[in-house]
């Protein structure tokens, strides 16, 4: 009987996800839904290489920031990303291949949020497109521009 008025009382006064973040911001479902993805991104230490650089080299960087991905950065420009997984693939086709430029394996197009976007709204997406990180941008909001790059986002399963 408490839980048929109590559904009552939240469709009656409206009472969204949000609303119960703010009255119970201490517990984890409050602090889920008021954590932004700027409040957990990696800032420090970005994982970026030029798009030139062989496979050899973005091993080393990648290995050195610990986040399994790199950012293809060429002339302040975003032009994709690649992961350890994208680097498995392409060494287990060839071994040859750790001189080969990383343009030819890389993302050209990686998924990105804003860094005001709510955390959960972020997973979600990182979900979807069943992916371990997303690339995550500054006010401006500019994918392709290195300076807009603020972070990066591990997505949770």
């Amino acid at each position: 009987m408490g839980d048929a008025v109590a559904v009552a009382l939240i469709k009656a006064r409206d009472f969204k996800p949000m609303d119960f973040a703010r009255f119970h911001p201490g517990g984890s479902l409050g602090r889920r839904l008021l954590t932004r993805v700027r409040d957990v991104m990696h800032r420090d230490n970005l994982p970026f290489v030029g798009s030139r650089i062989k496979v050899r080299d973005c091993i080393f960087t990648m290995t050195a920031c610990r986040l399994g991905l790199a950012l293809v950065v060429e002339e302040g420009l975003l032009e994709g990303i690649i992961t350890d997984g994208d680097l498995r693939r392409v060494l287990l086709q060839d071994p040859d291949m750790m001189d080969t430029p990383v343009s030819e394996f890389m993302d050209p197009d990686p998924v990105t949020s804003l860094a005001n976007r709510m955390l959960t709204e972020a997973e979600a997406v990182g979900r979807e497109n069943k992916i371990r990180a997303l690339v995550v941008l500054g006010e401006r909001g500019q994918p392709g521009v290195q300076d807009d790059i603020c972070g990066l986002l591990e997505c949770i399963d």
